[in-house]
């Protein structure tokens, strides 16, 4: 099938018009080009509006990184989880999957965080020490992220049983929420007790 790719090149190659070659094949390889140029242009710019946003809502220098080192961190940890999958059961993915994990991780997580971290200010006035602040925050404020992202995981689950390839990369998205819910109740009560 390469021979045939090569001969056309070779037939078209000392044409002086401008000429354009077109196919399944390439039309693909365009799409794949196009979905990591998005997906970096992406994560730029989620990267950017998340912290712009928390600066504003915080007003403070440290508070805004713990929502982008969690969900960075989950984001790392799940997209290793999915890439194993792959590898191992033929796990559906699609060229936007990296692209939908980001948008749906970045959004909810940081959501998430914003919840928790707010509350946990209102408690820290509360209690006499942080680990109280910690415990009531994650009694109150915890249940309803964790309902929220019990939710959104299902969600994503459930997209993952359509026939359609596009939709089957969703559970790439579920196991990610899942992720986050672990970071969410691991790193950000270590990093608000200790930050």
């Amino acid at each position: 099938m390469l021979m045939k790719h090569v001969n056309i090149y070779d037939r078209v190659d000392h044409v002086s018009i401008d000429h354009h070659l077109t196919g399944e094949r390439f039309i693909q390889q365009d799409i794949i080009t196009n979905s990591e140029e998005g997906l970096e242009k992406t994560t730029y710019i989620t990267i950017v509006l998340i912290l712009v946003i928390l600066f504003v809502v915080f007003k403070s220098f440290i508070a805004p990184f713990i929502p982008l080192i969690t969900i960075g961190l989950s984001f790392l940890v799940s997209q290793g989880i999915v890439a194993i999958l792959a590898d191992m059961v033929h796990f559906p993915l699609s060229t936007f999957t990296q692209i939908f994990m980001i948008a749906v991780m970045f959004g909810i997580g940081t959501d998430y965080c914003i919840l928790l971290i707010s509350r946990f200010k209102e408690e820290i006035n509360r209690h006499e020490s942080i680990n109280e602040a910690v415990v009531t925050t994650y009694r109150t404020a915890g249940k309803t992220v964790y309902f929220a992202g019990l939710a959104v995981l299902v969600g994503f689950s459930i997209i993952g049983l359509s026939n359609f390839s596009l939709y089957q990369s969703a559970v790439a998205v579920a196991i990610g929420v899942f992720v986050v819910l672990i970071a969410l109740a691991t790193l950000v009560p270590f990093f608000l007790t200790v930050l």
